[in-house]
């Protein structure tokens, strides 16, 4: 090492080359690291934001329809004897309080699966359904069918919720899981430059060490 050093000092020039490298690796990793992170970031709110969006215009469509039918059958059922528009009430109260009931229980059934859309979007049906049943249940004249038609509706949103709620706890769990998967990978990462980092100090002691070395040789 001496008689290198002493011609040239080539190990010396080895070594700066070595330390350059390292710390241009260093450098490339972290900005990989922080760009992957920061992209990752970026992408992760514009696909929610966009999809957020999408689902709340579409709802509002859905919604907008069902509320113009409803308004439109009322308006006619009002030129009806009140026998008839009872009738048609209640005929109204089952149809939806029937949906309303089945797509809970599917909801339900869909959330334990684990399938998280299709339960989301049962639930939120059951959820439409019974809203608009309890409406017609409201002008009943019956009080007895009134009750029993407001407790079934309840069950029905309670089980619609219950569902929902399965679906934020599958969420959660999943969150969870990329949470920990993204954090032994920034782990990882931190590990791969600590190496570097080691490495580019034990080149720069290296290299005093050599330069040391040379001026003893050549005083």
């Amino acid at each position: 090492k001496l008689r290198a050093v002493a011609s040239g000092k080539a190990s010396a020039d080895i070594l700066l080359e070595d330390d350059k490298r390292t710390a241009a690796q260093i450098a490339n990793a972290e900005k990989l690291r922080d760009a992957l992170r920061s992209a990752w970031q970026d992408s992760i709110a514009a696909a929610k934001a966009a999809t957020d969006e999408a689902k709340k215009l579409l709802a509002l469509a859905a919604t907008t329809r069902a509320t113009g039918a409803d308004k439109a059958a009322e308006i006619r059922r009002s030129q009806l004897p009140k026998e008839d528009q009872d009738n048609a009430n209640l005929r109204d109260v089952i149809t939806l309080s029937d949906a309303a009931a089945f797509n809970a229980l599917q909801a339900k059934f869909a959330a334990q699966q684990g399938r998280a859309e299709v339960a989301a979007k049962l639930a939120e049906s059951a959820l439409k359904d019974a809203e608009r049943a309890q409406k017609f249940a409201d002008k009943l004249s019956d009080p007895e069918q009134q009750a029993r038609a407001t407790e079934q509706l309840a069950d029905a949103q309670a089980t619609a919720q219950e569902a929902q709620a399965k679906i934020q706890e599958k969420k959660a769990a999943d969150a969870t899981d990329v949470a920990k998967e993204q954090s032994d990978r920034i782990k990882t990462l931190d590990a791969e430059l600590a190496a570097l980092q080691k490495k580019a100090t034990e080149i720069s002691v290296e290299g005093k060490e050599d330069e040391a070395l040379g001026a003893v040789a050549n005083p």
